[in-house]
């Protein structure tokens, strides 16, 4: 477990999927693997990108990539459209729309965060994500 402090508050991670939560609210932040779990509260799938992506992208899907944001999200408030964040995957959820909050492109459109009441994940690795990460982690905590 590691503790990253933002403004004084703790919040708890793990890797190598990062879970946090706040004990007060019942907000939970999911990321990579645990925020494909999330899915079993909203709709959606869970799909290998092999086959799906441009045979020429590799798999997994590691580095930099730009956020579409596609709604408001409590979570994504402090962010810019276009701000990068950090990838590791060979997966992503489809057919989420309704709790859709960003997207990356990588050959195809790919879900990058979806939120659900005080449910919110992360594909992208915000612990990772140097200020842009650190922004999304902040947030968290002021909710």
């Amino acid at each position: 477990n590691v503790l990253i402090y933002v403004d004084g508050k703790g919040i708890v991670v793990r890797e190598p999927s990062v879970v946090a939560m706040d004990k007060n609210t019942g907000r939970v932040l999911k990321v990579g693997a645990d925020a494909r779990n999330m899915l079993g509260r909203t709709p959606g799938n869970v799909v290998a990108m092999e086959g799906v992506i441009p045979a020429d992208l590799k798999i997994p899907h590691i580095g930099w990539n730009a956020l579409n944001i596609k709604k408001e999200s409590p979570i994504l408030e402090n962010l810019q459209e276009g701000d990068c964040v950090y990838f590791v995957h060979s997966y992503y959820a489809s057919g989420c729309e309704a709790s859709l909050a960003a997207v990356t492109e990588y050959g195809i459109p790919i879900t990058a965060a979806v939120e659900q009441g005080n449910i919110f994940g992360c594909q992208f690795h915000p612990e990772k994500s140097g200020n842009v990460g650190l922004a999304i982690l902040q947030r968290f905590c002021e909710m």
